[in-house]
């Protein structure tokens, strides 16, 4: 007798897992500008200056940028958390950033939302079994309107594990400016209220 512990694949390809569905729009919109500097208190940016951020004291950090100055990015991480901060022209220019018409908050049209969606493939390529829910608005960053999704991904060397976190993205008038941050599953709950302060600490 054989027994499957996954369904049989039947055309070549298997099921996509669904998408997750954890997304307490709640906890993004709650908003405490004083609580999120105590959490990230210590400024940073990359060497082309492209954005500026804040992070938790007792994080470790690292960043670079091309010559030509156009791609930049930071990492700031501790233990098992890590956020990846990525400022890239071509994603600008491809969502149409430079485009002075007006969008209705979360339009789906509006070049933030596709900048966003256009950096799904990306990251598909970056994680393993990447994938991730609808985005939502994201609030609070001086660089405007962003989107949020929560994703999951297999964790690196730990079979069966995930990692779950956040997929935000702003943009400034030449950059679409990519925030991952991402950690085990088990810790995401705890993380959250640190990962949301970094993102909203974003500024140029």
């Amino acid at each position: 007798m054989i027994r499957f512990r996954e369904k049989p694949v039947v055309g070549g390809k298997p099921e996509a897992p669904p998408a997750p569905t954890e997304f307490a729009a709640g906890d993004t919109d709650k908003i405490d500008k004083a609580a999120d500097e105590r959490i990230a208190s210590v400024e940073f940016s990359p060497k082309d200056s492209a954005f500026k951020l804040r992070y938790p004291q007792g994080w470790e950090s690292d960043t670079g940028s091309r010559p030509d100055n156009t791609y930049s990015w930071a990492t700031v991480s501790h233990d098992s958390a890590k956020i990846r901060i990525i400022a890239d022209i071509k994603g600008s220019l491809m969502s149409g950033s430079d485009s002075s018409r007006d969008h209705e908050e979360g339009s789906g049209s509006a070049p933030v939302h596709v900048a966003h969606e256009l950096y799904k493939k990306t990251a598909a390529e970056d994680y393993g079994d990447f994938n991730e829910s609808k985005p939502a608005v994201f609030k609070g960053s001086q660089l405007g309107e962003g989107r949020i999704s929560v994703f999951t991904a297999a964790a690196e060397g730990l079979f069966g594990s995930k990692l779950r976190g956040y997929h935000v993205t702003l943009l400034t008038k030449d950059r679409r400016v990519t925030i991952l941050c991402h950690c085990p599953e088990k810790e995401f709950a705890k993380l959250k209220p640190t990962f949301l302060a970094v993102c909203r600490s974003l500024s140029r």
